[in-house]
């Protein structure tokens, strides 16, 4: 059934000489604060439907129109303007601060960073920053459904070197699974991709150079300790930092996946029991509830 708190808007846009109808933007509607997110990726759109949900289930700030960009990207450069503007940045490249804002309708009246490094780079043009890595929507959570096998939910355009690090000595196995490799993959909604997290044993995680590089931790990380998944992921240079606790089971070198498989599987029930701290703490630290009234606050005081 169709949420009457809320409306979305496609666009046409002409990418490489073809029309494409993207995601333009979606508005979450209270009775004295609209949310307008703009996105068109699936990863935004996915964290763009936690966010919403969070808003909607919490109180009215009672800020007016607030309008979000997420990421970038053809969409996210043709925002309208509202009684507040916000850009939520992750990089896509090392110089995509200054692209994006020359192409940008509408200048943002606050940039979100994922990272301090990206704090200071957003700080250098000029912007008003505020601290707020990615977090997670209340879809995410145990199930205790039965586990089994492994797995990894994403697309096939991560690096070779980061393919055979995490994925390749495990990819005959008959019980590796491996979601949405291809964009015309079917689209799970949270609660189905919840659902699937809560179906595997242990789950593996890559990071491409850009994430490396602004030492951003992506939301398929935050999703995944959320469900309480045992989680396998090269070592991070921020984790501590982000989570509050030393990254278990990073990755530095080929066989550590491997080593770390066999680890959790040898005593699966009492590092399942771990992950299931880890999930609670989580979504207490960073669930999207709190990160939407970390970031109200601070608009009251622009």
């Amino acid at each position: 059934m169709k949420n009457p708190n809320t409306v979305t808007r496609y666009i046409t846009l002409d990418v490489n000489g073809h029309p494409f109808s993207h995601h333009y933007y979606t508005r979450f509607i209270k009775e004295e604060t609209e949310l307008w997110c703009f996105c068109n990726g699936l990863g935004e759109q996915s964290m763009m439907n936690q966010l919403g949900t969070a808003f909607l289930d919490g109180e009215d700030p009672h800020l007016g129109r607030i309008i979000l960009v997420l990421g970038t990207g053809l969409v996210a450069e043709k925002p309208f303007k509202g009684n507040f503007n916000v850009w939520w940045a992750w990089a896509t490249s090392e110089t995509f601060i200054p692209e994006y804002l020359e192409k940008a309708t509408v200048k943002p009246d606050l940039a979100l960073a994922c990272s301090k490094r990206l704090f200071d780079a957003l700080e250098h043009e000029g912007l008003n920053v505020m601290m707020l890595p990615l977090g997670v929507g209340s879809e995410f959570k145990p199930l205790y459904l039965k586990r089994q096998g492994l797995g990894y939910a994403g697309a096939d355009n991560k690096s070779e070197e980061q393919k055979q690090l995490m994925l390749a000595p495990f990819m005959e196995r008959s019980d590796f699974a491996w979601h949405a490799r291809r964009v015309t993959d079917e689209w799970w909604s949270e609660t189905q991709l919840n659902e699937w997290y809560n179906s595997r044993q242990i789950l593996f995680g890559l990071m491409n150079a850009n994430s490396t590089f602004w030492h951003q931790v992506g939301n398929r990380i935050f999703e995944t300790y959320a469900s309480g998944t045992p989680l396998v992921f090269p070592r991070h240079p921020m984790f501590k930092e982000t989570f509050g606790f030393p990254q278990p089971y990073p990755v530095d070198k080929i066989g550590d996946a491997e080593a770390y498989v066999h680890e959790i599987l040898g005593d699966f029930e009492s590092v399942l029991s771990k992950f299931e701290m880890i999930s609670e703490k989580v979504r207490k630290d960073h669930g999207y509830a709190q990160k939407l009234t970390q970031l109200f606050q601070k608009l009251k005081q622009v």
